[in-house]
């Protein structure tokens, strides 16, 4: 079968799960991330009919106490696929604790050192890519790049979609945690990252932080762009795509 990579961020790949595994809304914000050098492995069968896929077993390859369930079912004679889901290394704005959102941040070099552990376990698995699908945001896409030299994999297609960036974190982009709770008060900012439903101010479009005013996302619908978003509106336009 098919194996593919899935090269993303927090909220984007929470938001997937959540979907995969039913998750309930008030619970997915408690949905356990793996170490950002632990690629998490989600086997599935394609059914002859229909277009739900059939999910098999899912784990990480090297974090034993990361033990997620998953529904398990399968389809006699049918071909297993794998999806290799990794969440993106630390960036420059990770190392500063600094609320990332769409700011495109570079790998620091303990990131970098984290993807190439990731593609080394990877390559001790025998693994190889047939496709890869990452973000537009340089944290992603540079991950997956580190992941696939190695590993082995370097001529795998790489897609970038800006459907699996993170949730864009509105007016705490760019922000400290303390800076946030002086300009918007500790109750308020904890509110906005600990809810489901409810997103952060939004940036106006005059806001160099809106992605209006990016050049990754010159040929995107300006009114498809969001100036803030809660993980569920992250997961409105990270599903359609998945």
């Amino acid at each position: 079968g098919d194996s593919v990579m899935v090269a993303a961020h927090k909220n984007s790949l929470r938001a997937l799960w959540k979907h995969l595994e039913n998750v309930p809304d008030e619970d997915a914000l408690d949905i356990k991330m793996m170490p950002a050098s632990a690629p998490l492995v989600i086997e599935f069968q394609i059914p002859p009919v229909g277009d739900d896929l059939i999910f098999l077993r899912k784990y990480s390859l090297n974090a034993p106490t990361f033990n997620p369930k998953v529904r398990i079912d399968s389809l006699s004679n049918s071909v297993t696929n794998k999806v290799f889901f990794l969440r993106h290394s630390e960036s420059l704005g990770n190392a500063k604790g600094i609320y990332g959102g769409w700011e495109d941040a570079a790998l620091s070099m303990k990131g970098e050192q984290q993807a190439v552990q990731a593609g080394l376990l990877l390559k001790q698995q025998g693994v190889t890519i047939t496709h890869v699908f990452t973000s537009v945001l340089q944290r992603a896409v540079r991950t997956a790049e580190l992941v696939c030299g190695a590993s082995d994999n370097e001529d795998v297609p790489i897609t970038r979609a800006w459907q699996l960036n993170p949730g864009h974190s509105g007016v705490l982009q760019g922000l400290t945690e303390v800076e946030a709770f002086e300009m918007y008060g500790e109750e308020k900012v904890k509110h906005w990252r600990s809810s489901d439903d409810v997103k952060p101010e939004s940036v106006d479009l005059k806001d160099p932080r809106h992605p209006a005013n990016d050049k990754l996302y010159a040929e995107v619908p300006v009114e498809e762009l969001p100036g803030g978003e809660s993980l569920h509106m992250t997961a409105a336009r990270v599903w359609p795509y998945w």
